[in-house]
């Protein structure tokens, strides 16, 4: 675009077009866009024409932009000290890192500077993008709300806080290794913590990096993080190792043989041992922390209950489910109960599992988000394959969020909500076990993601291994076997998988099928 045409035409219908597809979303009111790519100087030489510049808008962007990263840093690091999170939101908002994205976003061409500023380079100056991004960031904000804005500036800052870098350059081994192994092997690292000890205020964690279903590295830390980031400088090492050999395969089924031999690794107490890495995916799923076997006496008030251990000490549990879990809280049927190390916490245990004649059920409700998170990561989910991110807690419209998005550069984005169904009848696994709003909103707010465009999947969770197959549970909610049949019909997808469950860990298995 010449100098003349760029600071002195408006933007094409094309163009807006281009801008909002970059971002990620589409104006209602085009005019808050226009206005926060509009530098004074233009404003300045444009009186006229041009009404407002935006110096306001950079104002109101930089404090949203900031409260939205610091709400993604506490709940990504909840391991970290107020001053690491401090560090990190230093890190990602500051004019080198916002005028870095704003060059990834390719969007300068865009901006509306008066002549002086174009002739003098203005246009790539750290200081104009950086600010021009915090007004889009507002203008998002000022068409769409808050929620708008979060998923926007999620969207883009996700990938950027999970290689932000506080101290040491340690995280930066993360990434490395993330890249690395999924260019040479197909496969996205998981962390796994695998032993504490010491004293509560000097404790030290123990954290295995896996590739595919093998140790691939083992770190130790003042905190998870730290070991975590250790583990992969160790497993980096290792690949790097391999890769100046020209040994390390592509191909599923080859193996990378460790050049650490076992005895050279000081391993801590109830360190994994491993001593290869398969490039095929083994998935294994997550490990259970240690489990106290109990007897229930009762669940009241939904979120408590009464448990008789071994010892014959009767402890108060927290049951983190909301539902009736009916056929799930038999006085008298074995529980399995995991204890907190926090001092300051209210009620120490918290309920996992009952055991029934036919299987183990877990009753956690926070467990299926993480396993159906991570079998994603891991590639045992093909229906849910080939996505470049996997984030959580999705806002959508003003009092929702979601479980999942799914975001690969090119594809519509896939929106997932999880449910956890721990009811079976007859072989039939159902959900819902009680009457639930909330899911029928989850249905309308995937319906309305689909009709713009986007992916809409609902994940039945199976809780357990003894189901056949799968129904909405029109005999409790029939309302919502109703809204789940419209809304196949409407381009919702649905996915179903029951699990392996033991007293070590828990994965998802196979897919059932789904009666509608």
């Amino acid at each position: 675009m010449l100098v003349e045409e760029a600071v002195n035409t408006c933007y094409s219908g094309e163009e807006i077009r281009e801008i909002e597809r970059t971002l990620g979303y589409t104006f209602g009111d085009p005019s808050h866009l226009m206005n926060a790519l509009t530098r004074r100087s233009y404003w300045h030489e444009n009186r006229e024409t041009c009404k407002h510049h935006n110096e306001r808008l950079e104002f109101l962007g930089d404090a949203v932009l900031g409260l939205v990263v610091a709400d993604i840093l506490y709940r990504e690091f909840p391991d970290d000290e107020e001053g690491e999170l401090q560090k990190k939101r230093a890190s990602l908002v500051n004019r080198a890192a916002l005028a870095q994205l704003m060059r990834k976003l390719d969007l300068s061409e865009f901006i509306r500077m008066g002549r002086g500023d174009e002739l003098s380079g203005c246009r790539n100056r750290d200081s104009i993008l950086a600010d021009t991004l915090e007004a889009l960031v507002a203008a998002v904000y000022k068409d769409g709300g808050f929620a708008a804005a979060e998923n926007m500036i999620q969207k883009h800052f996700y990938p950027l806080i999970m290689q932000c870098s506080t101290r040491d350059g340690l995280e930066d081994c993360k990434s490395q290794l993330q890249e690395l192994a999924q260019a040479d092997l197909g496969i996205t690292p998981t962390y796994e913590m695998v032993d504490q000890w010491g004293e509560e205020h000097r404790k030290t964690f123990s954290v295995a990096v896996y590739l595919g279903a093998k140790i691939a590295g083992r770190g130790t830390g003042r905190n998870k993080r730290e070991a975590a980031q250790n583990a992969a400088k160790e497993a980096l090492l290792q690949l790097k190792s391999l890769s100046n050999q020209d040994t390390v395969p592509a191909t599923s089924g080859s193996r990378i043989e460790s050049p650490v031999e076992p005895s050279a690794v000081s391993s801590p107490p109830g360190a994994l041992d491993s001593t290869s890495v398969s490039a095929e995916s083994l998935y294994t799923g997550l490990p259970w922390p240690k489990l106290v076997r109990g007897t229930l006496i009762r669940r009241y008030k939904r979120f408590i209950a009464d448990v008789k251990l071994r010892t014959g000490e009767i402890v108060t549990a927290h049951c983190p489910n909301s539902g009736s879990m009916l056929g799930c809280c038999e006085p008298g049927r074995p529980v399995y109960l995991s204890r907190s190390d926090n001092p300051h916490r209210r009620l120490l245990y918290t309920w996992e599992m009952i055991r029934l004649p036919s299987s183990l059920v877990g009753v956690n409700t926070l467990v299926p988000n993480k396993l159906v998170k991570h079998a994603i990561i891991s590639g045992r989910i093909p229906e849910l394959s080939g996505y470049e991110s996997v984030r959580s807690e999705i806002r959508c419209g003003s009092h929702s969020r979601l479980d999942l998005i799914l975001e690969h550069p090119g594809k519509p984005s896939c929106y997932l909500e999880v449910k956890n169904s721990t009811l079976v009848e007859d072989g039939v696994a159902y959900f819902p076990d009680a009457v639930t709003t909330r899911g029928l909103r989850h249905l309308e707010e995937l319906q309305e993601l689909v009709r713009q465009g986007n992916r809409g999947v609902i994940f039945f969770l199976v809780h357990r291994s003894d189901a056949t197959a799968f129904r909405p549970a029109d005999h409790i909610h029939p309302e919502y076997g109703k809204t789940l049949r419209a809304a196949v019909r409407n381009g919702i997808e649905i996915q179903c998988y029951d699990v392996i469950i033991d007293l070590k860990r828990i994965a998802i298995n196979n897919p059932v099928p789904c009666l509608l």
